[in-house]
């Protein structure tokens, strides 16, 4: 998912970057930040411990209007229910279950993020 927010005044996105890899860094997760002239990726792998064992990985960069920031592994979960849909057939829904409750925690985690850049956005550059 992606998310813009518009603004009149440059942003610094190593900043930023720093911000969202502390967020993930303060729920268990191991990061990494890659820079590139016009994008910074961030990748954030969970614990072995978590509820979910997918990679998150954010890309982050500077819109004509204001910052962009894409959240990207939504789109690989929902492909993987819809085969889990066809697996509970066979399976009786187990994997069908564990892929749901693990979409519900990422959306969770999408939207505290969303708010996260948002209070960072409005605290750290006003």
């Amino acid at each position: 998912m992606r998310y813009e927010w518009q603004t009149t005044t440059p942003k610094n996105l190593d900043l930023l970057s720093q911000k969202i890899a502390d967020f993930f860094k303060q729920k268990k997760f191991l990061t990494t930040i890659k820079t590139s002239a016009d994008i910074i990726k961030i990748s954030a792998t969970p614990n072995k411990n978590a509820d979910f064992k997918e990679k998150i990985d954010i890309e982050i960069q500077k819109t004509e209007k204001g910052i962009a920031v894409n959240f990207d592994l939504i789109e690989e979960k929902q492909k993987r229910i819809r085969t889990g849909m066809l697996l509970s057939l066979l399976t009786g829904g187990a994997f069908l279950l564990k892929e749901i409750r693990s979409k519900e925690k990422l959306d969770a985690l999408q939207e505290e993020l969303w708010s996260y850049i948002q209070k960072t956005l409005s605290n750290s550059y006003s």
